[in-house]
């Protein structure tokens, strides 16, 4: 079950809060306790703590699929399962409810994105949307848990009422992949990043949710 363990090993869980999990600290975390976790990539600790998510592939297979390691037991289970694409990204609600997941493929450009959301709990997926034109390569929910907002290869924002099970705002104002959202001022404004590694167009843009009036753009990055 997600973001389950038991707590024997709780003063020696990864750090959570201070900064963000990096790979290799978690593969060297993983191994000097005995356990073996391949390569990870892209982890995220359960917001109890108790538990890290991660990004690997199978032996052999370039696609990504969603692990779960339980800090204490050492024990690597693979959840979320149902997507048709590699997993790119992962994020938890604020209340450590949900969780959703973007997938994509980033070299068949002609392929959808995935865009789904899970309960924390039980793994069971609770929204899908294949609104992505291309791989979606970021999610995150507004602090309220109420929307969530999504970024990838085709240029856009979109914003998904999760209530409502669709997605209510398209924001296309960006001329190069987009590769990072966030929700800021509560939710009633959306920040997302485009760019690559070609020189020009890579800038952040400020969106309004509601009206999807864009709000300012911040260029400088080269």
């Amino acid at each position: 079950m997600l973001c389950a363990a038991t707590s024997a090993h709780a003063e020696e869980k990864p750090p959570v809060d201070q900064k963000p999990l990096d790979a290799s600290f978690l593969r060297l975390y993983a191994e000097t306790r005995g356990f073996m976790l391949g390569r990870p990539t892209k982890p995220k600790p359960t917001p109890d703590g108790k538990a890290v998510l991660f990004l690997r592939s199978e032996a052999k297979k370039a696609k990504l699929s969603l692990y779960e390691f339980d800090v204490a037991t050492g024990k690597v289970v693979h959840v979320l399962t149902g997507h048709r694409f590699p997993v790119r990204a992962i994020t938890f609600s604020a209340d450590g409810k949900k969780i959703a997941t973007a997938a994509g493929d980033e070299d068949r450009v002609t392929q959808p994105g995935e865009v789904k959301v899970w309960n924390a709990a039980d793994g069971k997926q609770l929204n899908s949307f294949s609104n992505p034109k291309r791989a979606a390569t970021g999610v995150a929910f507004s602090p309220d848990g109420k929307y969530l907002a999504s970024c990838g290869f085709d240029e856009r924002v979109i914003i998904y009422d999760l209530a409502r099970g669709k997605a209510t705002s398209f924001f296309g104002g960006h001329a190069r992949p987009t590769n990072a959202v966030l929700f800021a001022r509560g939710g009633a404004v959306v920040l997302s990043a485009a760019g690559g590694r070609a020189r020009g167009g890579n800038e952040v843009k400020l969106w309004e949710r509601e009206s999807g009036n864009e709000l300012g753009t911040i260029v400088g990055h080269t």
